[in-house]
């Protein structure tokens, strides 16, 4: 809980300097084209300003923890006998906090956005109270949280959108292919994992409710697919 304390007011403090930076550079107008600042600078329903440093943040950071996150991911599924809790307190909490960041420093979001943060909040507390041991759902839990981690090209594609960048294409389709390759192998795994892994747990409670859980988060990413794959088909 110490790490998830500390980070979530950082990555706060982080969005609000990323957007004076940002101010700072659109004001100068040295660094980007015109018509580039223009659409940064234009606000329109959940494509805010705050949206795109949220998703270029945790584009970020999901990037630079994602070489880690599969080595976690390689333990957590086939060597949990192995797993450094220590470690996964740290992973989870900097998966967990940037999403509470973002639901307090941008409070305009899709509402399937919002839920999905919450969710990674519950379960974020769930791990935590069984010490990021490596029993009940932890395991699945935290095997979602690794394969979430290697789509982070998506967020990085969503903070760009409607800006007019040369590549926003090719960033697009590459961002659809990998998302959904890992969203598939993640499903694979968290069937394994909970119907093969977990006998210990009651089907029609723990892991009936984890599974709507899991569903609703799936949900999310399904509406980023079809936008991601809308985009791809209407710039062929």
């Amino acid at each position: 809980m110490l790490f998830y304390l500390i980070f979530t007011p950082l990555f706060v403090i982080t969005f609000n300097q990323t957007e004076k930076l940002i101010d700072y550079i659109s004001s100068g107008n040295s660094y980007l084209s015109e018509s580039t600042i223009t659409a940064f600078n234009t606000e329109k329903d959940i494509l805010t300003k705050k949206y795109r440093i949220v998703n270029l943040a945790k584009s970020l950071l999901l990037g630079t923890i994602s070489f880690n996150s599969l080595i976690l991911l390689v333990n957590v599924v086939f060597f949990p006998q192995d797993v450094d809790h220590t470690l996964v307190e740290v992973f989870a909490a900097l998966y967990a906090s940037i999403d509470m960041a973002a639901l307090l420093y941008n409070t305009k979001n899709h509402p399937s956005t919002n839920i999905h943060h919450v969710i990674v909040q519950f379960l974020y507390f769930y791990i935590a109270f069984y010490d990021f041991a490596m029993i009940n759902l932890v395991r699945p839990i935290v095997a979602y949280a690794c394969y979430s981690v290697f789509a982070y090209l998506v967020n990085g594609r969503l903070s760009i959108r409607n800006l007019g960048f040369t590549y926003e294409k090719e960033v697009n389709d590459l961002s659809l292919l990998i998302y959904a390759n890992t969203s598939f192998l993640n499903w694979m795994t968290q069937f394994y994992l909970i119907f093969f892994e977990t006998p210990e747990l009651s089907f029609f409670y723990t892991k009936m409710v984890y599974l709507f859980l899991v569903f609703v988060i799936v949900s999310d990413d399904i509406f980023l697919m079809k936008y991601l794959n809308n985009y791809r088909i209407k710039n062929e």
